[in-house]
């Protein structure tokens, strides 16, 4: 194999535009500094990536649809990524390796990634479906934002509302079987029962019912294997330990990891920001700060809006941070 064999483009088609497949094209950036590869995005919904872990948000009006985009290339190809949104594969040919999307485009490729995620589960109750296959008047899934989109307005004139599915019931039966040790916290009154069980640092177990706005962090932790924060409260109870940080920013130590999902220090971000990251969307293009959970998005537009302020002011930002 020669050397221009060896640093020859080669061709990557990823199929699905969600959460697994932007982090994918991030990571791949961020290694391939030879610029080796040449991407292309497929997805069949017409926004760009966002987190779907915080649909529910949306739902509840705690969010808005453009806040939980993930930081993702941009719909072209100057960087060696193309995103094409509001297409979808029909055909994969393994042996020509070319996939084709519905508007008849074909393209080739060297390695093919499938990162389509699940599908809504529809339970084949009579009634449900019209003759040609498609829910009847009122009712919806609830897997993607054009889904919240429906049920928003299905519920503008509605009185009641029945949901069929707990997506969490079968992580619930997983942390059941680790439970060592917890201290559940109840709110009858709200409808609200958490508990956090830790052991040796880390968490083996967890129950949150009704406010479930730590429910990103505490996954992502139980999944990772992370260590938890020094204060534990903020895994029951949100904005515990953001709402001072996003006030007094100057107060959080650089070592202090902000975004828990990925990672990131409060440290990152300064360095982010002092390369050129002026707002929380480029830090989270630089770090992937706050496209984890989400609930660290406040913490972070406080963080750079503090910097903002600091670099105005008489005494320079070097001498401050």
């Amino acid at each position: 194999m020669t050397a221009a064999d060896m640093i020859a483009t080669r061709r990557l088609v990823i199929v699905g535009n969600g959460m697994a497949g932007s982090r994918l094209v991030h990571e791949l950036r961020r290694r391939d500094l030879s610029s080796r590869w040449q991407v292309t995005v497929i997805g069949d919904e017409p926004h760009a990536a966002y987190n779907r872990v915080l649909l529910s948000n949306v739902l509840a009006g705690t969010a808005s649809a453009s806040s939980i985009h993930l930081a993702a290339p941009k719909p072209s190809s100057d960087d060696g990524v193309e995103v094409r949104t509001g297409v979808a594969v029909v055909d994969i040919d393994r042996v020509a390796r070319v996939v084709t999307t519905d508007d008849g485009r074909q393209i080739p490729y060297d390695v093919l990634v499938l990162a389509t995620g699940s599908t809504a589960v529809v339970p084949p109750i009579d009634g449900l479906r019209t003759q040609d296959g498609s829910l009847v008047e009122g009712a919806a899934v609830f897997r993607t934002l054009d889904d919240c989109d429906r049920i928003l307005e299905l519920a503008r004139n509605a009185t009641r509302a029945v949901v069929l599915g707990g997506g969490s019931r079968c992580r619930r039966r997983q942390f059941a079987r680790r439970w060592r040790r917890g201290a559940p916290v109840r709110r009858p009154g709200r409808g609200t029962y958490k508990k956090v069980v830790i052991r040796d640092g880390r968490i083996t177990g967890a129950i949150l019912l009704g406010d479930v706005t730590t429910a990103g962090p505490v996954m992502q932790l139980f999944d990772r294997g992370g260590v938890v924060p020094p204060d534990r409260l903020t895994l029951l109870f949100a904005g515990m330990g953001s709402s001072d940080a996003t006030e007094t920013p100057a107060r959080i130590p650089d070592r202090a990891t902000v975004c828990r999902c990925n990672g990131v220090t409060k440290g990152a971000i300064t360095a982010c920001w002092l390369a050129g990251a002026r707002t929380a969307e480029d830090v989270a293009l630089r770090t992937r700060a706050t496209t984890g959970c989400g609930t660290c998005r406040d913490t972070v537009e406080g963080i750079v809006d503090w910097l903002a302020a600091s670099a105005t002011e008489p005494r320079t930002l070097s001498q401050r941070v």
